[in-house]
């Protein structure tokens, strides 16, 4: 073989596998805020029942917490790593997050150069991806790639937000249950939409530190959904220094697990900020980019 047939197949290998990294990637920067659904388990929340007569107490700690949470910034930014683990692959991501509750989401990967190489950006009603790879831009509804990647329905109308930031907030949802953790990690606190459909969501607190340890979504039979694990406590840096933010941590480590496949997604953010201004969610289409529209 000539140097040069050489070097036009390791350029169509290397071609290859970026392409197929960022097909990749596509799926793990939509699915990613979407929390992907999973199967059944038997789950650590289904531990001894607290007494009637001790609830109230961890009920007030969960209102506390709900307070606290709703006076924290809406928004924060931060970089962060995707590492996506199953049998047959695993993928690693590293790009620029931001993040606006209930659902606004961009994230951005770019290369050494910090030029963009791929982004998405979108909320729970349609997503934008621009591939540069390819100078394509997709534009599209979020319950068509909920169809086509065959996910569960529900997670389209789910709190992102919450489950992106560790916070919690229940509205018009009650608690149903109250029960002590099979490894005394804290105390699950089961709550529910007053309608007789939708998910339920357990919430494993640590009442000390009024701080939520674990997150899991199961449908009405208690099967899991989905399960988000948070650690490395972080405190953001505000946007205003002189902003007092001692309260409002973020998760720096998120787990969500409970998919299907045996795989699981990581997330681990570092530089993070809080902001509480408009932030813009729009990922114009670039000049000479090929568009598709996927309603």
């Amino acid at each position: 073989m000539t140097v040069k047939k050489k070097r036009e197949s390791v350029q169509k290998s290397t071609n290859s596998y970026k392409c197929r990294a960022l097909r990749c990637a596509a799926v793990l920067g939509i699915a990613v805020p979407l929390l992907l659904g999973g199967c059944a388990r038997e789950g650590q929340w289904s531990g001894t029942l607290v007494p009637g007569e001790s609830a109230p107490q961890f009920a007030t700690v969960l209102d506390t917490m709900v307070a606290r949470d709703a006076l924290c910034p809406q928004t924060f930014v931060a970089d962060v790593q995707v590492d996506y683990e199953s049998p047959r692959e695993n993928r690693k991501l590293q790009g620029f997050l931001q993040f606006s509750l209930p659902g606004n989401y961009k994230f951005i990967v770019t290369n050494p150069l910090g030029q963009l190489v791929w982004g998405t950006a979108g909320n729970r009603r349609h997503y934008q991806v621009i591939n540069t790879m390819e100078k394509k831009y997709v534009e599209g509804g979020m319950d068509s790639f909920v169809l086509r990647n065959k996910l569960p329905v529900f997670l389209i109308q789910s709190p992102w937000g919450n489950w992106l930031t560790g916070r919690v907030s229940y509205g018009a949802n009650r608690i149903v249950d109250i029960r002590k953790d099979k490894e005394n990690r804290g105390v699950w606190i089961t709550v529910k939409t007053n309608s007789s459909e939708g998910p339920r969501d357990h919430l494993l607190i640590n009442p000390q530190l009024q701080q939520l340890v674990e997150r899991v979504i199961t449908d009405l039979d208690n099967d899991e959904l989905a399960t988000v694990n948070y650690s490395d406590m972080k405190t953001p840096t505000p946007e205003n220094p002189t902003e007092e933010m001692a309260q409002c941590l973020q998760p720096g480590s998120i787990t969500i697990s409970g998919l299907p496949w045996n795989s699981h997604i990581g997330l681990n953010l570092s530089r993070i900020e809080t902001r509480r201004g408009e932030e813009s969610y729009s990922l114009p289409q670039p000049a000479r980019y090929f568009r598709q529209y996927q309603p």
